[in-house]
């Protein structure tokens, strides 16, 4: 479904794609990504952000009891 904004999400402005290549390609290089990078990439974790606040993941697994636990 189309977002109800007038823009589209970052990842899809290619300006936006190129800065967050651009700041990939800086940081990492031809390495890769390691949880200490992530400070670096701060544009990268800006565009994620926003795109999982526009697209909200849905819950995959929803568990219900059937019944009561009983526990001796």
């Amino acid at each position: 479904p189309t977002p109800p904004c007038t823009h589209p999400p970052p990842p899809f402005i290619p300006q936006v794609a190129a800065q967050v290549r651009a700041e990939v390609d800086r940081v990492l290089g031809d390495r890769p990504v390691t949880v200490a990078d992530m400070r670096e990439l701060r544009l990268t974790t800006r565009v994620i952000n926003e795109s999982m606040r526009l697209y909200p993941q849905p819950p995959v697994l929803i568990r219900r009891a059937l019944e009561d636990d009983m526990f001796d």
